[in-house]
C-alpha cells in the first residue's frame, strides 16, 4: 500500500510538471510560427551580411547592412518570447531524485498498479533518467533555439578571427534547409502537444477514479 501511494504521488507531480511544460510549449509554438520568417531573414544577414527579406516564397537581399542599428547587438531578437522551462526541467530533475530514493523502479512500477499512466509516458519521461537535454530542441526551449540559430548562421562564417559571408546563392540553400529542418521541428512540436494533452486528460479519469475508492485524496 505504501508503494502505492508513493507511485500515485509521483504520478501527481509528473502530471503538474508536464501540465506547465505543455503550457509553455503551445506558447513555442506560437512563437516560431509566428516569426519564423523573421529567424530565417536574420539568419541570412548573418551569413551574407546583406538586409534580406523573405515573402511570398521570395527570398530578396539588399546591400546594405544592418539598417537598425538596435538590432545590431541583439542577434536573438526574434527568439526572446521563447520560454526557457527551467523551472520545469528542474522540477523533472528533482523528481527524479526522489525517485532513486523511493522503494518503486521501472521494473516493478507495472506490478504495484498495472493502471499506472507512468510507464506509457516513455516518449517523454522516464522515471530515473537524468538529462533533458536531448528534448529542449524539441520543445523549443529558448537555449536551445539560440545554440541552433548560432550553429547554422554564426559560426558557419567564422573561420579563424575573420568572416567569410556567403554569396546569396549560397545563404539561400541554407535558409531553405533551416526552413525545411524548422517545419520537421514544429510538426514533432505539435505531436507531442497533442500526446501531453491526452496523457493529462487520462491521467485526471485516472486520479479521479482512485480519489473515488481510495483514502488517498489528490487535492
Amino acid at each position: 500500500m505504501e508503494r502505492f501511494k508513493e507511485l500515485f504521488q509521483m504520478e501527481e507531480k509528473v502530471l503538474n510538471i508536464l501540465r506547465n511544460i505543455n503550457y509553455a510549449l503551445e506558447t513555442n509554438i506560437d512563437v516560431i510560427v509566428d516569426r519564423k520568417p523573421y529567424i530565417l531573414q536574420d539568419g541570412a544577414k548573418e551569413l551574407t551580411g546583406k538586409d534580406c527579406y523573405i515573402y511570398d516564397g521570395k527570398i530578396e537581399y539588399e546591400d546594405k547592412k544592418y539598417w537598425n542599428n538596435f538590432r545590431q547587438d541583439d542577434t536573438y531578437f526574434q527568439l526572446q518570447n521563447l520560454i526557457e522551462m527551467k523551472e520545469e526541467f528542474d522540477s523533472l530533475s528533482k523528481l527524479n531524485e526522489e525517485f532513486k530514493k523511493s522503494s518503486l523502479s521501472y521494473s516493478n512500477i507495472y506490478l504495484i498498479d498495472h493502471e499506472t499512466m507512468l510507464t506509457k509516458l516513455i516518449h517523454f519521461y522516464f522515471p530515473g533518467r537524468e538529462n533533458f537535454e536531448y528534448k529542449k530542441m524539441q520543445l523549443f526551449c529558448k537555449s536551445s533555439m539560440e545554440k541552433w540559430f548560432e550553429r547554422r548562421f554564426i559560426k558557419s562564417i567564422i573561420y579563424g578571427d575573420e568572416k567569410k559571408y556567403y554569396t546569396e546563392e549560397q545563404a539561400n540553400k541554407v535558409i531553405l534547409d533551416a526552413s525545411n529542418a524548422l517545419d520537421f521541428e514544429l510538426e514533432n512540436a505539435f505531436e507531442l502537444e497533442v500526446y501531453l494533452k491526452r496523457y493529462e486528460k487520462k491521467m485526471i479519469k485516472r486520479f479521479k477514479k482512485i480519489n473515488k475508492f481510495s483514502r488517498f485524496n489528490i487535492n
